[in-house]
Parts: structure tokens; sequence; C-alpha cells
């Protein structure tokens, strides 16, 4: 019996999915927006999810695959926002990522989260 136990939390153990990690930019006021900006080389592709946390749930406001930079592009907030979270993967190098001006390193293949709260 013990040994079964032991088999179950070992099984338990393994399952659990790692935790996401992100990087926190604080605070984005709704009125005016952020920019965004994606600077790679030609052989990069970038792909950009971008999420809104709406009543604690998760909406989809668009998603952007870009081969090379993507220039900056102001992007407006939804009415109900709280929180918005970038999702950002790569393929085929590191691209860098910027938000407002803060860059962010995305290497191959890893997801890289970004959130920053929403202010009025």
């Amino acid at each position: 019996m013990l040994k079964k136990m032991m088999i179950v939390v070992v099984v338990i153990a393994c399952m659990q999915p790692p935790t996401a990690e992100a990087a926190y930019l604080g605070a984005v006021s709704r009125q005016t927006g952020y920019t965004f900006e994606v600077a790679a080389v030609s052989a990069v592709t970038t792909s950009v999810t971008f999420l809104s946390v709406v009543r604690g749930r998760l909406e989809v406001d668009s998603t952007i695959t870009v081969a090379g930079n993507f220039p900056t592009s102001r992007i407006a907030i939804s009415r109900s926002a709280e929180r918005v979270i970038l999702l950002a993967d790569t393929q085929g190098g590191i691209a860098l990522v910027r938000i407002n001006g803060v860059a962010g390193e995305v290497g191959v293949n890893p997801e890289a989260r970004i959130v920053f709260d929403v202010t009025d």
C-alpha cells in the first residue's frame, strides 16, 4: 500500500505544470495606451498575442506574426481591461520586444509573458 501511495505522489508531482514567469512593467494609463515594437533580423519570426483581463477572464484582443522588425505602433486599451498580458514567442533567433521604450529580450522558442496593470 505504501509503495502505491509513493507512486501516486511521484506521478502527481511530475504532472504539475511549470510555473509561468512574467516581466511586470507596472501600470499604464488607459487614455494614452502603450507603444509596441519588435526588433529582429529577417530570419526571426515573432508571434505576439495581446490579451486583456476583464472581470477575471482572459480575452484575446489580437495576434500578430511578423518576420523581422515590427514598427513602433500605438496600441489602444479596452475600456473594461484591468490588466494587459502579452505572450511573445520567437522562432529562428532572438527578438527584442519594446513596450513604452522598455526592452525585453525574447529567446529562441520559450514564451515570454509581459504583464502590466491598467489605470484610469
